[in-house]
């Protein structure tokens, strides 16, 4: 049995980190498949979307590719019976209960409903400051503004400290 104060232990800081999404059908066409299964217009599915911080679970299934919980229950959708040969890296995906982005491309089972314009690997690494037990804000941006963020050189990542 432990007599005393239990000694002190230091967690380690957690952030809120905004990623920035295009959810223009320009950019991401297959947004039809998942509004027509919702019954669902694109400016509903956009606020819900990006109104909330998700919980970064773990990085599985493909290096990279994060597992995001906190998803509304009014946009979980089952993942499709038969997955995309090819989904494009970058792309913000909703399956089941949880969103998450592709980090590369790859075949996979969830719904797109975004992009990211920046990429997730760069010279051989990962190349995203974000850690399991950090929270990820998405924020909607136009075509235009997608355009300009992927062909910039660097992004500086908006942080702030999780209060939670």
């Amino acid at each position: 049995m432990i007599q005393g104060p239990l000694p002190k232990v230091d967690l380690p800081q957690r952030w809120v980190w905004t990623v920035p999404v295009c959810y223009e059908q320009e950019i991401v066409p297959s947004i039809s498949k998942y509004l027509q299964k919702k019954n669902m217009d694109a400016n509903t599915l956009i606020a819900q979307h990006s109104s909330r911080q998700y919980l970064l679970y773990f990085y599985g299934f493909l290096p990279g590719f994060m597992y995001l919980g906190g998803l509304p229950k009014t946009l979980h959708i089952p993942r499709k019976d038969i997955p995309d040969r090819n989904i494009a890296k970058g792309s913000v995906a909703i399956g089941g209960e949880q969103t998450g982005i592709y980090p590369i491309d790859s075949p996979g089972g969830w719904y797109v409903v975004g992009k990211m314009p920046i990429p997730i690997f760069g010279n051989g690494k990962l190349n995203l400051p974000f850690n399991p037990g950090d929270k990820i804000q998405f924020e909607a941006i136009s075509s235009k503004e997608f355009k300009e963020i992927q062909e910039a050189s660097n992004y500086n990542w908006e942080k702030a400290l999780y209060r939670g």
